[in-house]
């Protein structure tokens, strides 16, 4: 098995699912949280391959989720909030009420549906992969029905909801191939002969000091994208001088460019487009998230669920009294973290 294999199949973290998430087009809401949940039974199957916690991973998938609906809803009634356009109405509620309920039960019930066979796998290290995963499926189901654990989920969230900016870069990163923000500004650093004439922009600069204040939780700015947009767009007029109204360069115009200036263009450009692709959706999911709050939602009854839970998870994760105190929601995100390895 190549590690471009392994990669592939049991790879797991928030750049890979967006990718995943994009490139299988789901054809609705409830085939999206059916897809995403074979994708989040990666993580932790190769501890080398997983660059992202359960808590996150599940905010992620239930963003991406909750966007799906936002647009069908803007597409009719955006006021109507609650109404998720979908035969699986219920479903879809209950998951994006409950992401760590609906999977855990999701799993109990329908746990064989996202088995890998390993039956005719010949690769050792294949069909142990291949094991955990389906481990994966067991623990799952247990654990994230845990109420201590589903107030974890909800702590995270609450902290997560602050930073207005983090899904807009999370699918920024989506765009950059295999490479990071950090290897991107790297690129942009000014070559010699800008360094000795001191030739950098001004409007480099604006896009520059803009982005930090944009991805930084407490910056004056974070969230504020029309603001980034503008000064993206500053940039590429400034590269592109005769660009018509409304218009963006293309791939073509940008390889032409040389030096530093190819790389900010560029970079310039999957900014403007991946805020062009969540105008309006974004806003939309944070509302659909909201109001699906107030929502009464009637949960399958099984009590083995809660006898198993005895068996596998420890005490102190279950205990609702611990998980109060930031501190204390530190300490078992933790541990959750160790059990799902």
């Amino acid at each position: 098995m190549t590690n471009e294999e392994k990669v592939a199949l049991y790879g797991c973290s928030i750049q890979g699912y967006l990718k995943y998430f994009k490139e299988n087009n789901f054809a609705n809401a409830k085939d999206a949280i059916d897809g995403s949940i074979k994708y989040l039974l990666r993580r932790g199957v190769d501890e080398g391959l997983t660059d992202c916690t359960l808590n996150e991973l599940i905010y992620v998938v239930k963003n991406e989720v909750a966007k799906m609906v936002a647009k069908e809803q803007l597409k009719n009634n955006p006021s109507d909030l609650t109404n998720m356009h979908s035969n699986d109405e219920k479903n879809i509620q209950f998951f994006l009420k409950d992401p760590n309920g609906y999977v855990g039960k999701e799993l109990a019930k329908n746990g064989n549906k996202y088995e890998i066979s390993t039956s005719k796998i010949v690769d050792k290290e294949e069909k142990n992969l291949a094991r955990k995963y389906n481990k994966n499926i067991k623990d799952l189901s247990r654990m994230l029905i845990v109420p201590g654990v589903k107030t974890v989920y909800s702590v995270y969230e609450s902290n997560q909801m602050d930073d207005k900016s983090y899904t807009i870069i999370n699918h920024l990163k989506g765009k950059l191939s295999n490479n990071s923000i950090e290897e991107s500004f790297e690129r942009q650093k000014p070559g010699f002969f800008e360094k000795l004439f001191r030739r950098t922009s001004s409007e480099y600069k604006t896009f520059k000091e803009t982005f930090d204040f944009y991805k930084d939780k407490q910056g004056p700015l974070n969230g504020s994208n029309q603001i980034l947009k503008d000064a993206a767009m500053g940039y590429i007029r400034h590269k592109f001088p005769n660009l018509e109204e409304n218009k963006l360069p293309t791939a073509e115009q940008i390889a032409a460019l040389g030096g530093a200036g190819k790389e900010r263009a560029a970079f310039c450009l999957k900014v403007i487009e991946t805020l062009n692709e969540h105008a309006g959706a974004q806003e939309q999911a944070y509302k659909v998230n909201d109001a699906i709050k107030n929502v009464e939602i009637e949960e399958p009854a099984n009590e083995s669920f809660q006898n198993d839970l005895k068996n596998d998870v420890d005490d102190k994760i279950i205990d609702n009294n611990i998980v109060n105190e930031n501190e204390n929601s530190n300490i078992i995100s933790n541990e959750i973290e160790n059990v799902n390895k």
